[in-house]
């Protein structure tokens, strides 16, 4: 049975738990084949275009997004999420 691929994504510090327990919760399915940037081999080239390639053959995409980014978004531009 083909198993649908999906990436996984946060802010790397300050998220790993969330990210192992999304990463468990979706293998725990069988139906899903989880993927974190810091799961792959090593690869040539920048991290942030492992992460986009990763991205662009996922068949789906869960991006956790957690205080640390949402502040610097907001003190940065002045933007509230709504």
């Amino acid at each position: 049975m083909d198993r649908y691929v999906v990436f996984i994504s946060s802010t790397v510090q300050d998220l790993v738990d969330a990210r192992k327990a999304v990463e468990c919760s979706l293998a725990s399915a069988e139906v899903f084949e989880p993927r974190r940037v810091e799961n792959l081999p090593a690869q040539d080239g920048p991290s942030r275009a492992v992460c986009l390639d990763e991205v662009r053959t996922s068949d789906a995409v869960i991006l956790i997004i957690g205080q640390r980014s949402l502040l610097s978004k907001i003190a940065e531009t002045g933007w509230k999420p709504t």
